[in-house]
C-alpha cells in the first residue's frame, strides 16, 4: 500500500526541496548546480528568519512534490 506524507520543509530535508526542481539529467549541469547553491542559501536564510517556507509531499518516503 502506498503511503503519502506531507511535511514542513526543514534544514534536515532542504535538499529534497532543492532537488525536486532539478531534472535528473541536469544534476551536473553548471547552471543547475549554481542555481541549487543560490536556492539553498535563500532557503536556509528564510527558514532561520521565518521558520516555514513550504511543504514537501512524500510517497513511500520518496519526495514527489512541494507546495
Amino acid at each position: 500500500m502506498e503511503k503519502l506524507d506531507v511535511k514542513d520543509v526543514t534544514l534536515e530535508n532542504i535538499e529534497h526541496l532543492i532537488n525536486l526542481c532539478i531534472p535528473n539529467e541536469r544534476k551536473n549541469d553548471p547552471a543547475f548546480v549554481k542555481g541549487a547553491e543560490v536556492k539553498r542559501k535563500w532557503a536556509v536564510n528564510v527558514l532561520k528568519k521565518h521558520g516555514n517556507i513550504g511543504k514537501l509531499a512524500y510517497l513511500n518516503s520518496k519526495p514527489v512534490g512541494l507546495i
